[in-house]
């Protein structure tokens, strides 16, 4: 994998594989959704995987209402999990100084067992904590950030996947559909990042606003790719449980 820069507007992937089958390792900074919740979705996503038992992470996380087999199941997704070489920091307000020393000291940790630091997800911009050099200009904070990151992903020699909020301008836009402008508060996101993938969820909107769902749509997520340094534009369907964490490129099997 070659350092990049991504930015990913919404949606969480924490696994990867090599060709070989061997795992990519991540370091994953969570500045709002605490690490046990996090491994929670994780566990209802393996499990789906492996045995195709559909048990929602919510349960998983208030750990009630499960029966002995379901129980089991989480048991054994826990001990799989474990084995991954995935880092969660859950840390709120911290700078990005911070995660590169962070996401330093553990490619260092991580290098002496023959363990590589691939990618680094950061979730999300809007709450890592500016210095204080341009503190009260907030498009000039949000600038020095993401040029940070940029410089960040090439010295580790990662790749960096960067989860930003949308402005509201989305939702007056008939369809709700996001595109480059609704990024917010500041165009160097845009700017520094070598692709700008927004994921979209029709079934989200159809809810929110008790609107009848297109039959195509129920389940749909749609990966948008706005921007691509090195290829080319376009989106791609998807199949989305978000009670399972589940993502896949087809119908769940």
């Amino acid at each position: 994998m070659s350092p990049t820069v991504q930015l990913f507007v919404a949606g969480r992937s924490m696994a990867a594989m090599r060709r070989d089958g061997s795992p990519f390792g991540a370091a994953y900074f969570s500045l709002e959704v605490p690490a046990a919740d996090l491994w929670a979705r994780m566990a209802s996503h393996e499990i789906f995987r492996r045995h195709k038992a559909r048990i929602e992470y919510q349960q998983i996380k208030r750990k009630a209402g499960l029966s002995d087999r379901e129980a089991n199941a989480v048991c054994e997704a826990h001990y799989e999990l474990k084995d991954l070489p995935i880092r969660i920091y859950d840390r709120p307000g911290v700078t990005i100084a911070q995660v590169e020393a962070k996401a330093r000291a553990l490619r260092t940790t991580w290098g002496r067992r023959g363990q590589s630091l691939d990618v680094i997800f950061l979730d999300h911009l809007g709450l890592l904590r500016p210095s204080a050099r341009y503190r009260g200009n907030r498009t000039a904070e949000l600038t020095e950030i993401t040029a940070h990151c940029l410089a960040m992903a090439k010295r580790l020699g990662v790749a960096l996947v960067l989860l930003s909020q949308l402005n509201r301008e989305v939702e007056k836009r008939e369809g709700c559909r996001p595109q480059l402008s609704d990024l917010r508060e500041s165009g160097s996101i845009e700017q520094d990042a070598n692709s700008v993938v927004f994921l979209y969820r029709p079934e989200y909107y159809a809810i929110r606003d008790a609107t009848p769902l297109a039959f195509n749509d129920e389940n749909r997520l749609e990966a948008i790719v706005a921007k691509s340094r090195d290829g080319a534009t376009g989106s791609l369907d998807l199949y989305c449980d978000i009670a399972i964490n589940f993502i896949d490129n087809g119908s769940a099997r």
